[in-house]
């Protein structure tokens, strides 16, 4: 990228050093424009003399920019493309725009965690009844990609949970019988009857009566 153009860039999104290649890059191809073309858009944005259709441009080009940038590395946003995106929300001022674009973020989110949960890997914490164990797989990071597997001590309580439940004990009662017997938490503290309900929420039909 030439010096002039993340420059006007920077300017812009008021940033000490926006030479973040690949987003950049993709702005480029997001505006279907060449730099000297994307110099001049910005300037004009710049100096006042850019008509609404010039900062709509730029503005979708951006959030167009920031999506693709999201798919093709699969890892966080630079600080240059975050700036970039909440300057084009300011710019487009349009709430509407802002919860569509978000909403895009949160489905394409929530589908591949769905795809990593099939495939039995963690997706953040561990959930009660499971433990995590590395695989031969790496991540894009390089990291190993860990895998759930049951946790049989943890499998035994849940059973008991289930049995309770489906006697007619409450969430309060379970909770108060594992308290009882010393039964270790997973973070070590007092099981809550909150805590029953969203261990047993996971199965369907589990959690019928009431606390």
């Amino acid at each position: 990228m030439t010096v002039a153009y993340t420059d006007v860039l920077g300017g812009l999104l008021d940033v000490e050093d926006a030479n973040d290649g690949r987003f950049v890059g993709r702005l480029l191809l997001a505006l279907d424009a060449n730099e000297q073309h994307a110099v001049e858009l910005i300037e004009k944005i710049q100096t006042g003399e850019g008509a609404p259709e010039d900062v709509q441009r730029l503005a979708v080009g951006i959030i167009a920019a920031v999506e693709e940038r999201g798919r093709s590395t699969k890892a966080s946003k630079s600080a240059v493309a975050k700036r970039a995106l909440a300057w084009a929300l300011e710019a487009l001022g349009q709430a509407g725009c802002r919860a569509r674009f978000c909403a895009r973020v949160k489905q394409r989110t929530c589908e591949a965690l769905a795809r990593k949960r099939a495939r039995g890997e963690v997706t953040g914490g561990l959930r009660y009844g499971y433990r995590s164990k590395e695989t031969d797989r790496l991540s894009n990071r390089g990291r190993p990609v860990l895998r759930e597997e049951p946790d049989a001590a943890e499998q035994i309580v849940i059973r008991r949970m289930v049995s309770m439940r489906e006697s007619g004990s409450t969430y309060r009662g379970i909770a108060e019988a594992l308290n009882a017997d010393d039964v270790p938490t997973q973070r070590g503290g007092p099981w809550l009857p909150m805590t029953v309900w969203k261990i047993l929420a996971r199965d369907a039909g589990r959690t019928g009566a009431t606390a």
